[in-house]
């Protein structure tokens, strides 16, 4: 003969014992969102760079090089 439980898993529940106040855990929550760093490590974006080089100089050498055809197009891949 087979028995079924509750449906809810109530007979798994897990007895927890705190060390700490629940006054004590929500304090410490709400300094989490101003504390946060929401970049992981590595991956801090950079400011962008000065350059003494202006516009026009950039684009002519881009052109320049395209008709060269010195510049790369994609990525090369060998199979």
């Amino acid at each position: 003969m087979a028995q079924a439980d509750e449906a809810d898993g109530s007979q798994f529940a897990a007895q927890v014992t705190s060390q700490r106040t629940r006054a004590e855990v929500q304090a410490e929550a709400s300094t989490v969102s101003s504390t946060r760093n929401f970049h992981p490590a590595g991956s801090d974006v950079l400011p962008p760079m000065a350059s003494t080089v202006d516009r026009s100089t950039v684009h002519a050498q881009a052109v320049e090089r395209a008709r060269s055809g010195d510049a790369h197009r994609g990525e090369a891949t060998m199979m």
